[in-house]
């Protein structure tokens, strides 16, 4: 299954995101969780796509909390690609989603814990709070998991929603998002799959210009400028 949040807008590119998919995958069924969109008109471009259903009134918490309402309707599948809903993807990925490994990042990034005094970081204390998973300490660094857009397994979905971290992620802000990427970075680094070694496309920072050039090797990424 392939899933993503959407918040529509005129320019918005996600029709091409699910023929992309379909291109590569053509029988996957594609859940897009829509997230507080001005406009739900949307749903009408995929009025004769078999295996796209469009969920609206479910998500109030962005992109973390389209990927938690897609696993509690859909808690049996055996894996679920997260994406963006400005991402297209360039070739098949079936030898990531056949790997034994339970969890790959399209791509990742180093970066440092923040402060106790910013928001982000009480943010993060916020989606850690009681469960099983360690928030390192400030000016900790660590590798983000990009988008976060990545391939997990049913097995490690079921241990990130048993220890209730994903219900934690209550996004209400663009930076609350953000610190999605670093949150699912940490999650996989501490369950045997730190990014840096699980991923398709290496260090984003290092490939910028390439993605923005589209040309990186599994996705083309497309900047929409929200908020």
């Amino acid at each position: 299954m392939f899933v993503f949040s959407c918040k529509y807008v005129p320019n918005s590119p996600v029709k091409e995101t699910v023929d992309s998919i379909l291109k590569h995958h053509p029988n996957e069924k594609i859940v897009i969780v829509d997230s507080q969109s001005d406009d739900h008109d949307y749903y009408k471009l995929f009025s004769d796509y078999d295996t796209v259903e469009v969920l609206y009134d479910i998500n109030k918490h962005r992109v973390p909390g389209a990927f938690y309402q897609t696993c509690k309707r859909y808690p049996d599948e055996p894996y679920y690609v997260n994406l963006q809903d400005c991402v297209l993807i360039k070739k098949p990925l079936q030898k990531f989603i056949d790997s034994e490994n339970e969890f790959v990042s399209f791509a990742y990034f180093n970066d440092v814990i923040h402060n106790e005094d910013r928001q982000e970081y009480q943010y993060m204390q916020r989606v850690f709070k009681g469960t099983k998973y360690i928030l390192p300490n400030p000016r900790t660094t660590f590798i983000a998991c990009f988008g976060p857009m990545y391939v997990i397994k049913n097995s490690l979905m079921k241990k990130f929603m048993d220890s209730g971290i994903l219900e934690n992620m209550k996004s209400t802000c663009k930076p609350d998002d953000e610190m999605g990427e670093r949150i699912f970075g940490l999650l996989a680094e501490q369950e045997g799959y730190n990014p840096l070694h699980f991923n398709m496309e290496g260090d984003i920072m290092s490939k910028w210009n390439s993605m923005l050039s589209n040309n990186l090797e599994y996705f083309t990424k497309k900047f929409l400028g929200r908020t």
